[in-house]
C-alpha cells in the first residue's frame, strides 16, 4: 500500500474538528449566559447607560448601607447583613418596604440572566475564553501547515476549522464589548452613589433606611 501523505497533520486536522463539533455547543453557551448577565443591568446592549431601575436601586443601595462606591456595595451584598437588608424591602413594617418598587424593578431586570446556576461564577465563562484563545492558536497552526504543503484535504479541512472557529469569536467578541459597556456604565456611577450616601445624614426622616 501507498504511504499517506501529511499522515500526522491530517489526524490532527480531525482532532480539531472533532473537539469543535463536540465544544463548540458549549462554548457558546457560556458566552450567551455571560452577555445575557451584562446584558440584562443596561438600558441597551450598544450603550454604556446603565437602566433606569437598576442605577435607581444601586443609589438607594448607597444611601441605606452608607457605601460611596461600588466595591463598598458589593462586599455589603455578599454578606447575611445585606441579605437580611434586601429582605427588608418585603416587610411591611419596615421603614423600607416603601421603596419595594425599587427593589423588585431591580429584581425583575436581573433575576432572569442571573438565575441561571452558570451566571453565579465567572469561572465557566473565564474558560471558555481561554479556550476560544487556544482553538484559535490550533486553528492558525493547522492553516499554516496547510500552505506549506501542497495537499487539498490540509487545506479544506483548515479552512473549514478557521471558519468555525471565527464563528464562535464572533460570539465572544460580541459578549466582551457588550461586558465592557457594563463596566463603562457602572464607572459613571461612582459619583451618584456618593452623593446618595453622603446626603444620607442619618440624623431624621429617609436616615431611618440606614442598616
Amino acid at each position: 500500500s501507498l504511504p499517506m501523505p501529511h499522515l500526522g497533520p491530517r489526524f490532527r486536522g480531525l482532532k480539531l474538528l472533532h473537539d469543535l463539533a463536540l465544544e463548540r455547543a458549549d462554548l457558546e453557551r457560556a458566552i450567551g449566559v455571560a452577555r445575557a448577565a451584562y446584558e440584562a443591568a443596561l438600558a441597551d446592549a450598544a450603550s454604556s447607560q446603565i437602566c433606569d431601575v437598576v442605577g435607581t436601586f444601586l443609589t438607594l443601595w448607597a444611601r441605606v448601607a452608607r457605601q460611596q462606591n461600588l466595591a463598598g456595595l458589593a462586599s455589603v451584598g455578599r454578606t447575611q447583613l445585606g441579605k437580611r437588608t434586601y429582605e427588608r424591602f418585603w416587610r411591611k413594617e419596615d421603614p423600607l418596604h416603601a421603596k419595594q418598587d425599587v427593589a423588585q424593578g431591580f429584581l425583575d431586570a436581573l433575576e432572569h440572566a442571573m438565575s441561571k446556576a452558570e451566571a453565579r461564577s465567572s469561572a465557566e465563562f473565564q474558560a471558555a475564553v481561554e479556550r476560544v484563545q487556544k482553538l484559535r492558536r490550533d486553528a492558525r497552526a493547522q492553516a499554516l501547515t496547510a500552505s506549506a504543503v501542497d495537499d487539498v484535504h490540509l487545506t479544506d479541512a483548515a479552512a473549514c476549522i478557521c471558519g468555525m472557529v471565527a464563528l464562535v469569536e464572533a460570539e465572544l467578541a460580541s459578549a466582551i464589548k457588550v461586558g465592557r459597556n457594563l463596566l463603562e456604565g457602572l464607572g459613571a456611577l461612582p459619583a451618584e452613589l456618593a452623593t446618595a450616601a453622603a446626603g444620607d445624614s442619618g440624623g431624621h426622616g429617609e436616615g431611618e433606611l440606614c442598616l
